[in-house]
């Protein structure tokens, strides 16, 4: 599974900087970021219809791009621990303060 169909129009709002006609297959974890981060209930419901579990959860690992919100949030729905989360790690802390430290 993946963007064999376009990215339907309802989804536009959570794409306001692209061409949604140019995204296509090679744009997965883009797509799924971008509903992780902002997507409504309808938007989350597309995602589960056209990806898999696995490109899901890879993306919630392993993006850069992941809100710490999104990140938190996902990686508790998909059972992630967040030492495996990359938008949890001490590199993704805006405040520049690792976990633990003083």
């Amino acid at each position: 599974m993946g963007l064999e169909r376009p990215v339907p129009d309802f989804l536009a709002p959570l794409f306001w900087d692209v061409n949604l006609a140019s995204l296509g297959p090679g744009h997965e974890a883009f797509v799924i970021e971008r509903i992780l981060n902002y997507g409504d209930i309808p938007a989350i419901q597309w995602m589960w219809r056209t990806f898999t579990d696995e490109a899901i959860v890879a993306v919630v690992r392993n993006s850069r791009r992941l809100t710490r919100k999104a990140a938190s949030f996902w990686a508790l729905i998909y059972d992630i621990p967040p030492d495996e989360v990359r938008s949890l790690g001490a590199e993704a802390d805006w405040t520049g303060v690792s976990p633990g430290s003083s």
